[in-house]
């Protein structure tokens, strides 16, 4: 399956600087191999995305894994005329850390709860 945040990445130059609205339902592997994991781009990209003046939204309607695929992310992109430099020069303190384990097939539950807990 290929990442639909490789995806996104590629088109995203494209549709900030379209001339409307771009709303794109995407299909394809949302947790893959060497990409980063949907939840990743949402929950951190698109919080430095923010800062560049970039009004971009991604909702994760399921989840894809190799090699099925089958995912489905429903993509929003608000035109921008230019992106708003920023400086980031610090790390800053971390506030929260949250752990997810997301299992498919026929994996025993037991092999979530291990990877959760080590």
């Amino acid at each position: 399956a290929g990442s639909v945040c490789l995806l996104i990445q590629t088109i995203l130059p494209c549709l900030l600087f379209a001339p409307s609205k771009s709303s794109l339902l995407l299909k394809g592997g949302t947790d893959a191999d060497f990409a980063p994991p949907v939840d990743f781009f949402r929950f951190t990209f698109l919080h430095y995305a923010k800062l560049f003046g970039m009004s971009v939204s991604v909702e994760r309607v399921s989840r894809g894994f190799f090699p099925k695929g089958c995912g489905e992310v429903a993509l929003s992109v608000e035109p921008v005329r230019s992106l708003t430099p920023v400086n980031i020069t610090e790390r800053g303190h971390i506030t929260k850390i949250t752990v997810c384990v997301y299992m498919c097939g026929t994996l025993p539950s037991s092999l979530g709860e291990r990877c959760l807990h080590t």
